[in-house]
Parts: structure tokens; sequence; C-alpha cells
């Protein structure tokens, strides 16, 4: 018995896997002189499957097994950790067709169990005689149960290991983008297959150059666009949606889009730049087309504007004129429809003058110090004194923020809202406050009143070019100041909307992106 074992320990030491099942079951079962000696692993699912991994089988025995984990012999052993028969095994489990099968009379099992005392396996073996059971044996099985359970639970370890390792590989080898790994010193440690569809270059082609992702950069993006991704590995930075341009394989230049990030092992050590590129040529031009456009309408938009409004002026004066010099020759119908005439001539004036500075709002700048909103709505209230005069409203200037915006811009948009809500809130509308607030980048400016309000069905349309609703009916204005005001929030990142102030009334938001100017 003892060579035997010492001839186990030496076996099962240099082996593994399913090697190592198979030369253990046929070791045991020459040392214990089993008929037949099974090893069984619990599967980890719900329904608990047992499934025979390794046996050693003497004569005829059948292979073809039907094992429950919930009843029998297999389910007493997993139950109490162990079952020893030393004879009639059979008459005690006549259901077991394993046992029937194999004619066994006696019989001995051991749970096998992993790190966390999760039971795992079974080791078993049986005779058709009766079973002398020495405590040698007993101990040779539990011995040999614990290194096989060890066994098992390393092979699950590595099978866990193998899917996770083949499932993010799927991931990242069908990911849509061209994603890298590039280590700290720089150098490529791996690409997925999508390199060949943007740039033409395979992961082998890729893995080979000396100087990559430069060497695929366009050259005049090195020290501008793409400067800040080419030196993020040896500064551990992260960006996102940095655009830049490549050159192909086939020579063709190509616009992307790159983010990336530092990567850290479990020991919190730097071991590279994980990146996503991602190929925005259409979108690049479909940008392109609808900044050409906008520029040919704000153009068109300008010069309409432009062209009406030069008539206008000797038009109103010649109004204006005949009604002061020759209001004794003119009858009180004459006299009324040169007054419509100047009427209507100034509200044209107003549109086109709306519309000139309508057209004036393209591209946001950005100014270099912070701009303070809150005198800015000095200036405002400063300019709109008649109309806070006429409307007896009280107007609160209240806390604000500063913002990295055009001067002029900020005027206009404060001008309009504050304007509005003099015109339209009513005398007992008041009072008018104004603020804004900081959340992060983004800021967000209110002009709030408490007159009437806009009703719902109105306030998806009051940003419209044109659009005047109720409230405004029969009041001058030309419909443009809120689209203005929209244009211009949109120029900086962010939006404009309107919500109902409680107990009655509109408060209108601004939000917009502060970044500083660009040095």
């Amino acid at each position: 018995m003892e060579k035997i074992f010492q001839k186990i320990v030496q076996g099962i030491s240099s082996a593994s896997g399913n090697g190592f099942f198979h030369l253990l079951t046929e070791l045991l079962a020459e040392a214990l002189n089993f008929d037949a000696t099974l090893l069984i692993e619990l599967s980890a699912d719900p329904e608990k499957r047992l499934n025979v991994i390794a046996r050693s089988l003497k004569g005829e025995l059948t292979e073809l097994t039907d094992l429950s984990a919930t009843n029998g012999v297999w389910g007493q052993i997993l139950s109490h950790g162990s079952c020893q028969y030393r004879e009639h095994v059979g008459v005690d489990f006549p259901e077991d067709q394993w046992l029937a099968a194999s004619a066994a009379e006696s019989f001995l099992g051991v749970a096998l169990y992993d790190s966390a005392g999760q039971a795992i396996g079974i080791m078993a073996g049986c005779k058709r005689q009766p079973m002398t059971l020495t405590k040698s044996a007993e101990s040779m099985l539990s011995v040999i149960a614990v290194r096989a359970a060890v066994e098992i639970e390393r092979r699950r370890v590595v099978d866990a290991l193998r899917k996770n390792e083949e499932r993010f590989q799927a991931i990242a080898d069908f990911t849509h983008d061209w994603e890298s790994w590039q280590a700290p010193d720089g150098h490529l440690l791996w690409v997925n297959p999508s390199v060949l569809r943007i740039t033409g270059y395979s992961p082998a082609e890729c893995l080979s150059m000396a100087d990559f992702p430069r060497a695929l950069i366009h050259e005049e993006d090195w020290e501008v666009d793409a400067k800040e991704f080419l030196c993020s590995f040896t500064k551990q930075s992260s960006g996102n949606d940095v655009r830049f341009r490549i050159r192909c394989k086939d020579r063709t230049i190509l616009w992307v889009a790159a983010s990336w990030q530092p990567i850290y092992d479990v020991n919190k050590d730097y071991i590279g730049i994980r990146s996503s590129i991602r190929d925005i040529s259409a979108r690049k031009e479909a940008e392109e087309k609808l900044e050409a456009a906008n520029r040919e309408l704000d153009a068109f938009v300008y010069t309409v504007s432009h062209d009406l409004r030069t008539p206008l002026t000797p038009i109103i004066g010649f109004a204006e004129f005949l009604r002061e010099q020759y209001q004794e020759q003119l009858d009180e119908q004459g006299l009324d429809v040169l007054s419509e005439i100047e009427k209507q001539g100034r509200r044209m004036l107003r549109t086109m003058e709306d519309l000139l500075r309508f057209a004036r709002v393209g591209r946001a700048e950005r100014s270099k110090r912070p701009i303070s909103v809150h005198g800015v709505v000095d200036d405002v209230l400063l300019d709109l004194g008649y109309l806070s005069a006429e409307a007896e409203l009280n107007v609160i200037n209240g806390p604000s923020v500063t913002i990295h915006a055009s001067q002029s811009l900020l005027f206009q948009v404060f001008a309009n809202l504050i304007g509005n809500a003099l015109q339209y809130a009513g005398v007992h509308g008041g009072p008018i406050e104004v603020g804004g607030e900081r959340e992060g980048a983004k800021v967000r400016y209110f002009v709030r009143d408490h007159g009437p309000g806009i009703p719902p069905a109105e306030r998806s349309r009051i940003f419209e070019v044109f659009f005047r609703g109720t409230a405004g009916k029969g009041s001058p204005g030309s419909g443009v100041g809120l689209a203005t005001v929209q244009k211009i929030a949109h120029c900086y990142g962010g939006r404009a909307w309107v919500e109902e102030t409680p107990g009655g009334g509109c408060t209108f938001w601004v939000e917009m992106i502060d970044e500083p100017e660009s040095s």
C-alpha cells in the first residue's frame, strides 16, 4: 500500500488537466482494488448535474450513467460529505442504475470541495465483493480527493479566464471603431481588425510600424489637432472626440475622431493608453455642407434685409414729411393713411434690423477674460429704461455667474428676454427677476416674470423665427428676438427654453458652455 501511495503521489504531482484525472482514477483503482472508480464533477448551474470526467473500469461494467445529485447514494455523499458501504449497497439503493449495472456490493465515496467550502464533485469507487475499509484506504481516498478538488477548481478558473478572454477579445475584435493599446513608451501592443477597414493597413502591418500612430496621422496635424493624442502615452492623459486627419494606405485622407484614456493593472501601475478612433469623414462632409448652407442663408438674409431696409428710411421720412407739412391740406382719412404708412414702415424697419442682427450671429466668440453678466444686465436695464418706466415694473438683477463669451451677444440675449418680460408681463407681472447659476462648464441664466404666461401649446414654437404667440398679437415686435436668443445659445453649445413660473408667469432659461478663449 505504501509503494502504491508513493506512486500515486509522484504521478499526480506531475500531471494536470484531463491527463491528471484519468491517471488519478487508474492509480486509485489499483491501490484500493476497485472494480470501478469514478471522478464526478458537480455542475455550477442550478440543475446541479453530475458529470463523469474520468473513470477506471474493470471487465464489462457499463459506462452509461444517469446520476442524480439529489437522491440515491450520490445525494447522500453530497449531503453528508461521504458514504461507506462494506456490503449490500445495491440493496439500500435499488433504484440507482449505475450501482445495479455494476453489480456493486460495496461502495466508498467522498465529496470534493472548493476553497470556499462548496461541493464541486465526488470521488467514488465500488467492488463486486464486500470491502474491508482500513484507515489507510480512507486516508488515501481523502488525500487524493483534496488534490482532485484543487485540480477541478483550477480548471474552472482557467476555463473562466479563457472564456472571459475570448469574450473580451470578440468584443474588441468586432468593435466598429479602430481600437488600440499603446505601452507607456508608446509602442503598439495591440490593435483590432477595424484598423484595416479604416486605414487599409492590417493589424500586423501596424504592429511592425516603428512610429505608430504618428505614421498614419496627417503631418499637418502632428503639432496642432493631433498633438494632444500623440503625447497622451507619456502624459497619461485622456481625451474625447479629438478630431484630426489620417493618411490611408491608398493615400486618401480621412477625418477621424479619437478618444483615449490611460489604463492601469490591478496594482494601479500604469500600463499604457487605450484609444478608440472613429471614421467621421461622412459626418465632417455633412457638417461642412451644413455650415456652407447656413453661411449662404445668413448672407441671403443679410442681403435681403439690407436691400429692403435701404428704401424704407425715405418712405418713412416722406410719410412723416407729408403728415407734418401738409396736414392742413389733407383730410382726416388722408392723415390716417400717412400715419399707417409710417407705422407699417417702422414695423418693417424693426423686422429688418432684427433679421440683420439674427444673420450676424454666426460662430461664437470667446472672451479672454470672464464677462460679468450682472454688468451686462445693468447696461440692458439702462438701455431699456423707457420701457421699464412705461411698464411700471421693477427688475431685480440678482446674483449671477461670469462666462467667457461675446459681450455684445450677451447683451442681445438679455435685451430680448428682459424686453419681452417688460412688454408682455403686464402691470401685475412683477417683479422681473434675472439671475444665473453654474454646474461645471455649464452656465444657465434666467429671466422670470409673474405675468399671464404662455399657453402650453405655444411653448414649443416660440423660438421659431417670425412666430408670435397670442400674447404678442397687437404688440410691436418682429418675432425674431427669441429665435436670436436660441441661435446665440446654440453657438455656445447650449440651448434656450421656457418654463412656467410657479404661481403664474414665464421663466426663460438660456444654457451655454463656458470655455476660455483658445490660446
